[in-house]
């Protein structure tokens, strides 16, 4: 249903406040559709205020994808409730709603959701959050693998997974030393193995040289892959290892031997105005 325009002239405001008591769910629907396009920042407390007083689950989900189209960060806390419902739909588009107000700060209400037991809920968490700030997500999927409880941390690297940007990949391989279960290991082999990320390649052949972490067929298996995508060998990342090791160590010893000149220059100033304070300022 439509509610068309007067001639040119745009419907004001206060035009859709019988529409959206009219008894009909459908044209209370449409009111709130075209008041989103009067782009209006009244409106915003005028549909908050109508969600409050809403009772069908229909017109509720459209006030709430209208609240947060409009973008006011304001309206967080009006969505926020609908975050509990009981409605698994309801929870899904209030999930998208405040994802919709581009707002960091919403993240934090949003991530529990993540562990919803319903699964197309969930999904809908993980999508909007990774829309949201994936470089957030990463950070907190990354500490759930960690959480005490097994089926958070299960969660947690389930999601982990399905991310490719560096710091997630870099967390993946850090589990690596973690899990004995197969089904995660081939997940996370696999996974980074097709990561085609040389920085991925390199940290594991540095852990696995300095036995930070053990080499096993699955090590290999990442190993084997990741040159074979990169087309490089393990020798030449090898010898960028030991070029960027020795790099560190030249710079390490130049700052050293910087701070010894300073101390030098220090003592050798501190010798001067001591000799001057015996002469001039004995009792």
């Amino acid at each position: 249903m439509e509610l068309k325009k007067q001639g040119e002239t745009e419907f004001p405001v206060g035009r859709f406040t019988g529409y959206l008591e009219s008894a009909d769910p459908r044209v209370r629907v449409a009111a709130v559709k075209k008041a989103v396009t009067l782009g209006e920042k009244k409106v915003v407390a005028f549909l908050e205020k109508k969600m409050k007083e809403e009772a069908d689950d229909w017109v509720l989900a459209t006030l709430l994808m209208a609240l947060g189209e409009l973008g006011d960060k304001r309206v967080s806390g009006s969505i926020a409730p609908f975050l509990k419902r009981r409605d698994p739909r309801l929870r899904s588009v209030a999930i998208v709603s405040m994802s919709e107000l581009k707002d960091d700060s919403v993240f934090p209400l949003l991530t529990p959701a993540l562990l919803d037991e319903d699964t197309d809920v969930a999904e809908v968490a993980y999508m909007s959050l990774k829309r949201l700030t994936e470089d957030d997500l990463t950070e907190y999927l990354s500490n759930m693998c960690d959480a005490k409880k097994q089926e958070h941390a299960d969660r947690g690297v389930q999601l982990l997974l399905r991310l490719k940007n560096p710091k997630a990949l870099m967390k993946q391989l850090d589990l690596l030393s973690r899990f004995a279960d197969k089904v995660i290991l081939l997940k996370l082999a696999n996974n980074l193995g097709e990561s085609g990320s040389r920085e991925i390649l390199s940290a594991l052949i540095e852990r696995e040289d300095s036995m930070v972490l053990p080499k096993n067929e699955w090590t290999q298996k990442i190993r084997s892959a990741l040159c074979k995508n990169l087309g490089v060998a393990e020798e030449e990342i090898r010898r960028e290892l030991a070029e960027r090791k020795a790099e560190r160590k030249a710079s390490r010893q130049q700052k050293a031997a910087v701070a010894a000149a300073e101390a030098a220059e220090a003592d050798a100033q501190g010798g001067v105005v001591g000799r001057l304070k015996g002469m001039f300022w004995k009792k």
